[in-house]
């Protein structure tokens, strides 16, 4: 996925419910949620949004995975 692309096609909106979301994701990874059942259930999205084919809500999807990919537990 090419995020500089990606990120220029969001609107505005689009953009804060991304940082929004992936805040919430780190909030739980935080909280103590495993990684692996939010990044499972992300996926899960991720290909029901390509079989209806909405591909923007399928990259946002993968977006919200590598966050909670990255987000460390401290």
């Amino acid at each position: 996925m090419d995020l500089d692309q990606f990120q220029k096609s969001l609107t505005e909106s689009e953009s804060a419910l991304l940082i929004g979301i992936g805040m919430a994701i780190f909030s739980a990874v935080e909280a103590g949620a495993p990684q692996r059942t939010l990044i499972d259930r992300l996926q899960v999205h991720e290909d029901n949004f390509k079989k209806i084919g909405q591909p923007k809500a399928a990259q946002m999807m993968t977006m919200l995975k590598m966050m909670a990919q990255s987000t460390v537990r401290r």
